[in-house]
Formats: structure tokens, C-alpha cells, sequence
């Protein structure tokens, strides 16, 4: 089948199982997306045509340069190419065949068979819609996976079992909480008054979730929903909770503050925070810090016209490299094996 004649309904029913097409998806990455499909046979200008815009906004999705917020454009992709709702966090869509009104939850696998755990979550996560399973996901983690993880015989494998899952359900939590703002809402309110009331007792083994903790899960729910100015305080307070003792936790958050600076057109703001940031101790072993600051750094590219952003990308690639440098024995090198 030819560039013109290729169907991209087809193409995107073909990527349905691909974790990268997934991945993205749950991203809300449109500019992934749409290379894939690209890349796949369909031209940009048939791209561009099926969700109504132009070719040159286009590019800027699929270069990086900006990104979609808008959710009826969610909407027209989903319906334009046939991409299941629930894979970008929308209502089931007309064109889609009813639910099952009581889908069948997968069944644990024994102890230590994580990557079967896996597959069977996407399996279902792709039947029923990652909103659904995020009870089955986490209830999985308390149950099979938390109490191995004190047990030395068990391996290092339960560990990266532990954060796949933990990954899996967060963006699962995400995804349904997407498009349904009152609802989300809803949820934080509870979730302030649950951290209000004292607890009956208090476990030692137990790190407790904190005002700073809810800050932070606070703004990060705000920005899924776009709602950037009332996230934007919400991570002002996250950080303000956040110690220097504290060192992940603060860079984590001042990664989201200085983000939602960006996604606001605050770009000395955002520059303000990421100074700060680039204070933060090199030897801070945190890999999820270097990958959040990797995507500010790419968030920041697409203002490259402003110089004070060209001079602090500057700055920054010479702190990531001595970073990197320090932590090598935690992350690889893109050649280097992966475990």
C-alpha cells in the first residue's frame, strides 16, 4: 500500500500493543504521534488535513516545539484516526463499542512473575481503560510486591518491578482523573481534610505523606487539567514545605514549579527556579531527578529566541554533564547495556 492510499485508521489499529505508541499516548505526546505515523506512510499534509490544522502547526508538534492543551483537539485526534478515549484520558468515544459493564479484572500471577503482572495490566489497561485498574494496580503492589521488598534473597528485580508498577499506576491515576476536573477536585478536597485529621497511631517503618507530599501530587493534577495558575500555587507551597534536608523531594519540586512557569509564558520565572535548581548537590542519586530535569531542559528548547533561556541551557548542559559523571554507575550510557 502506497503513501496516499495507506489508511491512517489502520496504522494506529496496528500500533494498539506498541509501548511506545502507548507510552505516548499516555503522555498526551501528540508530536510522537504524529511521527508515527509518518513514519508509518501518511503524509504530514494528510495529517493535517484529517485533525484540521495547518502543516506548519504541525511541524511544531512533531519537532517539539510546542505542544497540544486543548482538550476538543484531543477529542478530534481520538475521533480523526480512531485512537481508543481512554488511551488520552477521554470519555469513551461514539465510534467505540460498548463497554462490558462488569470487565473481568486480571487475575494476580504467583509471586515473582512481575512481567507477567505487566502484561496482563496493559492487557486489561487496553480492554477497560487504565482508570478502572488503578485499584487492581495498586491493591498488586501492597500485596505481591511491597513485602518482597525487604527480602534480600529475592533479587534486584523486584525493585525495578516495584517502579514500573508504581510508574504504571500513577499515570494510570492520571488518566482518570483527565477530563473529569470536578471529580478531581473532589478528590484533593477529601485528600486535604484526610491530611487534616490526625491519625490514631503513628508506625515507625512508616514515612508519613506530608502537606509538602500533597503540594507537589496537587500541582502535578493541576497541570494534567490545565488549570496552570492554581497549580502554579500549589507548587509555590510544595516548595516552600520542601527543607534543604529534603533534597530530592525540593528539586523535584522546583522542577514542576519552574515547568508550570514555562507552560504559563513566565520564561524569566521558570529561569529564577531553574537557577536554583542547578545548585542542587551533582551527587544527588536520583534518577527520576535527572529524567524530570532532561524533560525541563527539553521544554525549554523551544524558547531557544529568548537569550537568557540560550544562556542558561548553556549552564545547564555543563551541570548535567558533570552530573552524569557522578552518577555513572547509576545510569548507563545510551551504548551501555541495559538491565
Amino acid at each position: 500500500m502506497d503513501r496516499q492510499t495507506q489508511d491512517p485508521r489502520e496504522v494506529i489499529a496496528g500500533l494498539l500493543n506498541d509501548s511506545r505508541f502507548l507510552s505516548a499516548c499516555a503522555e498526551r505526546d501528540m508530536g510522537a504521534v504524529f511521527r508515527m505515523l509518518n513514519h508509518r506512510g501518511i503524509s504530514t499534509r494528510r495529517i493535517a488535513a484529517a485533525v484540521d490544522i495547518t502543516q506548519g502547526r504541525l511541524y511544531d508538534y512533531m519537532n517539539g516545539k510546542s505542544r497540544i492543551e486543548k482538550l476538543t483537539l484531543f477529542e478530534q485526534i481520538a475521533d480523526a484516526f480512531h485512537i481508543p478515549g481512554h488511551l488520552l484520558g477521554l470519555a469513551r468515544r461514539s465510534w467505540e463499542p460498548a463497554a462490558d459493564p462488569q470487565p473481568q479484572q486480571p487475575q494476580p500471577p504467583p509471586d515473582g512473575d512481575d512481567l507477567t503482572a505487566m502484561d496482563a495490566f496493559r492487557l486489561a489497561d487496553r480492554q477497560t481503560g487504565g482508570g478502572r485498574l488503578y485499584g487492581a494496580v495498586v491493591q498488586h503492589l501492597r500485596d505481591r510486591v511491597a513485602p518482597r521488598l525487604v527480602d534480600l534473597s529475592d533479587g534486584s528485580g523486584v525493585f525495578a518491578a516495584a517502579a514500573a508498577l508504581t510508574e504504571m499506576a500513577g499515570w494510570m491515576a492520571a488518566m482518570a482523573a483527565a477530563g473529569q476536573h470536578t471529580a478531581a477536585h473532589r478528590a484533593l478536597d477529601q485528600a486535604h481534610r484526610d491530611l487534616n485529621a490526625s491519625a490514631d497511631t503513628a508506625h515507625p517503618w512508616l514515612s508519613p505523606f506530608d502537606a509538602g507530599r500533597l503540594a507537589s501530587e496537587e500541582a502535578l493534577i493541576l497541570v494534567d487539567l490545565g488549570e496552570y495558575d492554581e497549580a502554579l500555587a500549589a507548587a509555590e507551597e510544595a516548595v516552600t514545605l520542601r527543607d534543604a534536608g529534603r533534597a530530592r523531594s525540593l528539586a523535584l519540586a522546583r522542577i514542576t514549579l519552574a515547568d508550570i512557569h514555562v507552560r504559563r509564558g513566565d520564561l524569566d520565572a521558570a529561569l529564577a527556579v531553574g537557577h536554583d535548581l542547578l545548585a542542587t548537590s551533582p551527587t544527588l542519586g536520583s534518577i527520576r531527578v535527572v529524567q524530570q530535569l532532561d524533560d525541563l531542559r527539553a521544554l525549554l528548547e523551544s524558547h531557544k529566541g529568548h537569550e537568557p533561556v540560550r544562556e542558561y541551557l548553556v549552564r545547564f548542559g555543563d551541570a548535567r554533564r558533570a552530573r552524569m559523571l557522578l552518577l555513572a554507575d547509576l545510569i548507563p550510557s545510551p551504548g551501555g547495556p541495559r538491565r
